[in-house]
This record gives structure tokens, C-alpha cells and sequence, in this order.
């Protein structure tokens, strides 16, 4: 595991997250960008920091998702932990005292606050010397901050824009960028999302996501997309973004998704016309062979358009099985 975590942090291409499902923070760097430390496992900007701790018993996952546009995909390589019920923690307000920890020396005196929003390992946490938002904070120990008592905590929060720090057992993220007034847009670069609605699913992941049974995500590298920069912005798709992506595909991929990719290649690239009967029976199976097509779409495979057209011609957030659940 370290590395791999060393090689991607020295690509300022990649983006990092610790998060769950509607309360997560994104870490990245751009080159050139001032950076006021390094080393081979973390990394400190001006608009943010990450700090990776490799541990044992973590379960390297690399997988792939459709993306909606009908020709692309997303890469992750999640770093999993096993869920215990040691590691759910009250969904409540809990000081933590100043963080010694912090990632910046000039903040380990600030009062870190577990915003209660996380799930299993992972913690979404404001960090602040603000002494009115400290105080605000500290009213609402033992709360839910979706409480009616906290119904000024927002309008506070964005008048003293703590810092927000994500923990996980593989380390911690801090976000020092300006959280953005309603209806406004998220910074470029390194942000945080805490979206209440999601939060209340429960859930550690994405349904999309084909995280093990009683496992959970606690660390995520998302490598640079052959498709897209950083600002998401569309581009000539990039043979040397998605080979390095394969390296670590070929490794941690888990065994069927390796299968069904080798299984719909071998059969489509030996110009056999499309057969039901190899189309996987499941919804992540689908989503591995989808990708495997429009894979080969971009190697300009002559007998792929056949297979995408009967297997690939649905939005990625229809797939039938999904529609059924």
C-alpha cells in the first residue's frame, strides 16, 4: 500500500477523498502550485493538506463506473476497512480539544469539533479558533447539528469558514478553502460536501460501488481521468492516463470483474457477432462489460459497435436491474 499511495501523491493529476456518502472532503494539488511541505506521504498547500497512515488489514479495491455522457468512465481505487460496531460513533456534536494533529502548525491549538455527520471509521470534523463559532459549537455538544437547535449553526459557520478535517484510520484531510454561501458554487480544487439528504441514507458509499460486504471505504484515490482535466473539462482521450490506471486495475481489481473484462475483449475482438449468453447477469457485471466496450471503442476495434449497440445504448443510471431494485 505505500507504494502505491507514494507514486499517486507525486501526480498532482490525481485527487484524493475520505469521506461517506454526502459528507466527504477532495484533496488535490496542481502543478506549480506553492507547496508548504512534502514528504512521501503527505502533502501541504495553501488550500489544503492530506496525511496518509498505511495500516494492515486494508483491502485495495481499483474499479471502474459508467459515466452518463454514453461513451465514458469513471477510474477509483478505494482503500477498505472492516466495518465495526466499535467504529460507529453518536451521530452528535463532540469536542475534541485542540488539534495537535493538524497538518499546519499554526493550527494545533485551534478546537476541533466531530461534526457528528460521519459513519463507521470516518469523521467529518470543523476545526476553528473563532471564539463566537467555538462557543456556538460547544452549545450544541451531545446534538445533531440537523437539530432545531442548531438552526443558526449554518449562517455561523459560513461567517467564521472553519476548517474542515476528514479522519479516517489511513490518516486525515483538511480542507482550508471557503465553504460557498447557498446556491453558490463549490471552489475549484480541494472542497468538502456535507449533504444532509445523503447523510440520512446510511450509507458509506455509492450504490454504484462494488465495496465488499462489511466493508467500507476510508480512503479513495481517484486517478486522473483519460477523459477529462481537472476542471472536468472534456479531452482527447489519453492512452497514458488509462494504461496507468490499468496497472493499478490489473492489480486490485477484484477476480469476476477481471473475468467479464477479459471475457467480452476476447469475444468482441474475435469478431463474433454479440451474444446474450456472455452478457453478465448482474448490475456491477454490466457495468464492468459496458466499460470493457467503450474500452475498446477507443482502441477503434471494427467489431465493437455491433456489441455497443445492443449492450451499451441505455443511460448508465438505467440499467434494468437497477430499475427493479
Amino acid at each position: 500500500m505505500k507504494e502505491v499511495v507514494r507514486q499517486a501523491l507525486l501526480d498532482p493529476r490525481n485527487t484524493w477523498s475520505i469521506g461517506t456518502f454526502g459528507a466527504i472532503g477532495e484533496f488535490r494539488w496542481d502543478a506549480g502550485e506553492e507547496t508548504l511541505h512534502t514528504d512521501a506521504l503527505s502533502r501541504v498547500t495553501k488550500r489544503a493538506a492530506i496525511r496518509i497512515t498505511p495500516a494492515d488489514g486494508i483491502k485495495i479495491i481499483a474499479f471502474e463506473t459508467l459515466a452518463a455522457d454514453g461513451k465514458s468512465w469513471h477510474n477509483d481505487v478505494a482503500f477498505c476497512m472492516k466495518r465495526t460496531a466499535e467504529a460507529d460513533k453518536p451521530h452528535v456534536v463532540r469536542e475534541l480539544g485542540p488539534d495537535r494533529d493538524a497538518l499546519r502548525e499554526d493550527q494545533r491549538d485551534a478546537i476541533l469539533f466531530d461534526l457528528g455527520v460521519g459513519i463507521g471509521h470516518v469523521h467529518m470534523c470543523a476545526r476553528t479558533h473563532d471564539p463566537d463559532h467555538i462557543k456556538i459549537m460547544r452549545s450544541l455538544e451531545g446534538l445533531s447539528i440537523f437539530s432545531e437547535q442548531a438552526r443558526h449553526l449554518h449562517a455561523d459557520t459560513l461567517r467564521a469558514q472553519p476548517h474542515r478535517v476528514m479522519l479516517s484510520p489511513l490518516g486525515r484531510l483538511e480542507v482550508y478553502q471557503e465553504i460557498p454561501h447557498p446556491n453558490g458554487k463549490s471552489p475549484e480544487g480541494p472542497h468538502t460536501h456535507l449533504i444532509a439528504k445523503s447523510i440520512a441514507s446510511g450509507r458509506t458509499h455509492a450504490a454504484t460501488d462494488p465495496i465488499p460486504e462489511g466493508y467500507q471505504p476510508i480512503l479513495t484515490l481517484h486517478p486522473g481521468s483519460p477523459w477529462r482535466d481537472l476542471l472536468g473539462h472534456e479531452q482527447p482521450f489519453s492512452d497514458e492516463k488509462d494504461a496507468a490506471f490499468l496497472a493499478l486495475w490489473n492489480q486490485y481489481a477484484l477476480p469476476d470483474e477481471h473475468a467479464i473484462a477479459k471475457t467480452v475483449r476476447e469475444t468482441v475482438t474475435a469478431g463474433t457477432a454479440p451474444r446474450p449468453d456472455v452478457w453478465p447477469n448482474t448490475r456491477r457485471g454490466r457495468t464492468t462489460a459496458r466499460v470493457a466496450l467503450r474500452r475498446l471503442t477507443q482502441k477503434r476495434d471494427a467489431n465493437v459497435a455491433a456489441w455497443a449497440s445492443q449492450f451499451d445504448n441505455i443511460p448508465a443510471d438505467q440499467d434494468a436491474e437497477l430499475l427493479a431494485e
